[in-house]
């Protein structure tokens, strides 16, 4: 069963296995190391989660953590629309564990912080996150032309912003 919950210091051995992944870091922000070491998860696990603002969350299975999600609000007028974001380990891929995550996700932002809206950048050619995000109720809200340059995927790539409000 798929459950979020926080980080503890035995997920880092879990979090490097499942992280340190060209294809996981391939549509995250560059400032996801890659590769990603064993020091970098430990210092996620035990600290990053924790100095960074927003929630931020291990994705588990059966006691495993098999990725990760997290929350951050906008900064100012942009306060209450909070960037979601979400990684699962490859081994873990197209079982509905991502959609099961994000909403357990969804529900626990809306209902324990002061977020009003929900939104998810997601690059052009990573179409199976973007499915998540509509299996979720999130609408695509638009397209970001030409707003990302990745090398690796041949140079500039649109932005799809989806976004999900509080009712």
């Amino acid at each position: 069963m798929i459950t979020i919950r926080e980080y503890e210091k035995r997920d880092a051995k879990a979090n490097f296995k499942y992280a340190n992944n060209p294809d996981i870091a391939r549509y995250l922000f560059e400032t996801f190391p890659s590769p990603y070491t064993l020091d970098n998860s430990t210092w996620w696990t035990s600290e990053g989660c924790k100095e960074l603002p927003g929630v931020h969350r291990a994705i588990d299975l059966d006691g495993e953590c098999i990725g990760s999600i997290g929350a951050t609000p906008g900064e100012m007028e942009n306060r209450y629309s909070w960037e979601i974001g979400y990684w699962i380990g490859q081994p873990h891929w197209r079982k509905g564990y991502g959609s099961n995550a994000l909403k357990q996700m969804t529900e626990f932002v809306f209902q324990n912080t002061d977020a009003k809206r929900l939104y998810a950048p997601e690059l052009a050619p990573n179409k199976a996150s973007m499915k998540t995000l509509e299996k979720c109720g999130f609408e695509l809200e638009g397209v970001h032309a030409c707003a990302v340059y990745r090398e690796s995927e041949g140079g500039f790539l649109d932005e799809h912003i989806f976004a999900l409000v509080q009712s």
